[in-house]
């Protein structure tokens, strides 16, 4: 299930949270753009007691939890905190030469290059132009 910060409520996410799974031994419960929920500090009172068949991602976009909170804490004992920072410009190239290798595609350095000083260092974009690239290659020279 996935519900977005700016539609859902701590008292939301808490409430699907404590739902067992349908037909299934899990469920996963998405929240993402949860910077803008307010109130996340409220999550403590799940994050305590959490249902085992539940696996709750709460995805910042753009912002870091504040890690001197008692969530972050409470985060980091009972489940699992875990931070992406973005790549810094000169290791953009050597992912998208990765990327594309992952795609069954080679190409020269000078491309990714070129990508990285056009596209910067946002990897969604890139991964979704890259995406609009491939589908307009021929069969035959992937």
């Amino acid at each position: 299930m996935v519900v977005y910060g700016e539609d859902t409520t701590v008292g939301n996410i808490i409430e699907i949270s404590r739902k067992y799974p349908m037909m299934a031994t899990h469920q996963v419960i998405i929240v993402k753009e949860a910077q803008v929920v307010k109130k996340i500090e409220d999550l403590i009172i799940y994050v305590e007691k959490p249902l085992l068949s539940t696996i709750l991602v709460i995805n910042y976009k753009y912002k870091v939890l504040d890690k001197r909170t008692k969530l972050v804490k409470l985060l980091d004992n009972q489940g699992v905190y875990f931070e992406s920072n973005r790549l810094r410009d000169y290791q953009v190239p050597g992912w998208i030469d990765r990327y594309l290798m992952t795609q069954g595609i080679k190409s020269d350095p000078s491309v990714s290059a070129m990508l990285t000083e056009y596209l910067g260092n946002d990897l969604h974009k890139i991964a979704n132009e890259l995406n609009k690239l491939i589908i307009t290659l021929p069969k035959v020279s992937r």
